[in-house]
């Protein structure tokens, strides 16, 4: 009975700390765009919602921009794990945000 209760209060409250994110990826001024959005349940080792984009230049000169969302780990937001915060780094051509709240990564703040 003392293991049951053991096992209750260590393991069932890790089911209650699941992290919820929006999860995409789409390219924009490509012929062919991404999924639809939706939201998905992080595994336990995700501590963060991520959003990023990136501009990247065509063969032909053309821009594409590239987005992504979805779950992330420490070794993605470290910078925000150093400085205990959560936030956005980048440019106009490079931007990546971690947020720590449930479905927090719908727009790049």
């Amino acid at each position: 009975m003392a293991f049951r209760q053991f096992f209750a209060a260590v393991f069932l409250p890790v089911v209650a700390l699941s992290l919820y994110c929006h999860t995409h990826e789409t390219t924009v001024g490509a012929t062919i765009d991404g999924a639809e959005k939706s939201s998905v349940e992080c595994p336990i080792t995700a501590r963060f919602c991520v959003s990023s984009y990136k501009h990247v230049s065509g063969e032909n000169g053309s821009a594409t921009m590239m987005e992504a969302r979805g779950c992330g780990d420490n070794h993605v937001c470290l910078p925000f794990i150093l400085h205990q915060s959560t936030g956005c780094l980048g440019s106009g051509y490079g931007k990546l945000c971690c947020c720590i709240s449930d479905q927090c990564n719908d727009e790049l703040r």
